[in-house]
């Protein structure tokens, strides 16, 4: 499945595509100061270019960056927990793949009967 990251909605300027990926904290403050040099380059990086370049690198999920591409930061983090990509609905519900720094076997879980 090969289709562009521009699909996903309309592209934030390059400024504002770093802040919300800075606001995200999905990448740690030496990074960010890595990928904001970028902004600077000749001929001038778009923000899709800097998203796939992020996701080929490892450093977002290919869901973080269509997300991100759209303008929206939120929703990408829940505590610990960076939400990687949705697995399905149900209901009310919404299943993410996590990715964690702690542990699995020290995440709460809930059991119905």
């Amino acid at each position: 499945m090969s289709t562009s990251l521009a699909e996903f909605g309309v592209m934030p300027e390059l400024t504002g595509f770093l802040n919300d990926l800075d606001h995200t904290r999905l990448l740690t403050p030496e990074e960010m100061a890595h990928y904001r040099a970028s902004s600077m380059l000749q001929p001038p990086v778009t923000p899709e270019e800097l998203a796939t370049e992020l996701v080929r690198h490892g450093k977002l999920s290919r869901y973080q960056a269509e997300t991100l591409l759209t303008g929206r930061c939120k929703g990408l983090i829940m505590g610990n927990i960076e939400l990687l990509a949705p697995l399905g609905k149900g209901g009310w519900l919404m299943f993410f793949l996590p990715m964690t720094s702690i542990p699995m076997s020290c995440l709460p879980l809930n059991s119905s009967p």
